[in-house]
């Protein structure tokens, strides 16, 4: 892999913030960049969760001292906790979109420091009870289907603006997927594209102009990095042998949570409890900054729990990440990390990614990574907002919340 940094306005070296992974038997997108920033599919300190998407909307809204203050502690391994940064909220009247998987917890730490944005996520989830506004390809990835619902009975056209939060964009086709939706239910003439990598060659970047063109619409693109890369190897990615799936299984505690919940019927007609507000059917900014409060009594439950555990690794599952993130950062241990379970299947290098096993939950295949890693802390904690039973490794205690 050749990598051409040609924008670095935070100064990063590209080892701080990804490591280069390999995606499982997919011809179409054959190298994976495996997020320091996300908690996705490595441990990470919690805080990063939200400093990540504190760093983005710094960058868009040009707040030059929280940029340098928060690139610097990343670089350096230093990184406080988001409420240090004292990032002051900007008001901007926009729909702040988040992208499933991977993007969902940086979405909404984005979301969270723009006052007046409304926040909603695409999902993997069917779900037959609510409005769905759009759906979406995604066309290199192992599941493809984007779909956006909302209970929230917005008016897009109310808004000044969306904003689309990913991780990375490389040719930027799923971008102008979903703008092609969205003008199909809305008048909305400016976007904004955060992410923390932007990988765009010149025939993609000529892409976007004469869609904005023909479109008569304006799409502004916001990076930590952008470059390009040249994939120097034509070979496929496939693991020898097939994951081993957990199949054990113990029941998760309940401890009463203070997040709210809805139930709706998935496409098997099954009742299904979420998150009210993680952003899958909408959310506010109101909204998250109460979650902040909300999490910080949770995390004290946690703590009676644990009751003095020194090395805690707190996990999320698949989209469910900025609310077990933002928990985990408020735990008081000595040394809390945070990762999540994963859909997305990557090959086992040795190296990033030592070992993967598979579950699932609710029909869907899910990933569990590095499992022997996960062993050595004195406590897994696996928050949940669904009854998930499988028991992934031998210190693991699962709350539902």
């Amino acid at each position: 892999m050749k990598i051409h940094i040609s924008e670095n306005p935070c100064d990063f070296d590209i080892s701080d913030v990804v490591l280069l992974g390999k995606r499982t038997n997919n011809p179409k997108r054959k190298f994976l960049f495996v997020s320091k920033l996300l908690g996705k599919h490595i441990p990470v300190n919690p805080a990063i969760c939200k400093a990540a998407g504190y760093l983005l909307v710094a960058l868009a809204y040009d707040l030059r001292f929280v940029t340098k203050m928060i690139a610097t502690d990343i670089k350096k391994g230093t990184l406080k906790s988001p409420e240090f940064y004292n990032v002051p909220a900007v008001e901007d009247k926009t729909i702040v979109l988040g992208f499933c998987e991977t993007a969902t917890g940086l979405g909404m730490a984005v979301a969270s420091a723009i006052r007046g944005c409304v926040y909603q996520i695409t999902t993997r989830e069917e779900v037959m009870d609510v409005e769905q506004l759009f759906s979406f390809e995604e066309e290199h990835s192992h599941a493809t289907t984007h779909r956006c619902y909302s209970s929230l009975n917005i008016d897009f056209n109310d808004f000044n603006s969306v904003t689309l939060v990913d991780d990375e964009i490389t040719t930027g086709n799923s971008m102008l997927n979903i703008i092609k939706e969205i003008n199909k239910i809305s008048g909305i003439k400016k976007y904004r594209i955060l992410t923390i990598l932007d990988w765009r060659d010149e025939e993609h970047l000529s892409k976007y102009e004469t869609f904005c063109k023909e479109n008569d619409i304006e799409i502004e693109v916001v990076a930590a990095i952008r470059g390009t890369i040249e994939n120097t190897s034509d070979k496929v990615y496939i693991d020898t042998e097939e994951p081993v799936e957990i199949t054990e299984e113990n029941e998760p505690e309940i401890i009463g949570s203070l997040i709210g919940k809805v139930t709706y019927h998935n496409n098997e007609g099954k009742e299904v409890e979420y998150f009210s507000d993680s952003g899958r059917f909408g959310t506010t900014y109101n909204k998250i900054k109460d979650i902040g409060k909300d999490c910080a009594l949770i995390a004290k439950k946690i703590d009676e729990i644990i009751d003095g555990e020194k090395k805690v690794l707190v996990m999320g599952h698949g989209e469910n990440i900025f609310i077990p993130s933002r928990i985990a950062s408020m735990i008081s241990a000595e040394k809390v990390d945070f990762r999540t379970t994963s859909r997305s299947p990557i090959f086992v290098d040795g190296e990033i990614i030592k070992d993967k096993q598979c579950f699932y939950d609710r029909g869907v295949k899910y990933y569990f990574y590095n499992k022997k890693d996960a062993e050595e802390y004195d406590v897994v904690i696996m928050l949940t907002e669904t009854p998930m039973n499988k028991k992934l490794c031998k210190n693991m205690i699962t709350i539902q919340l």
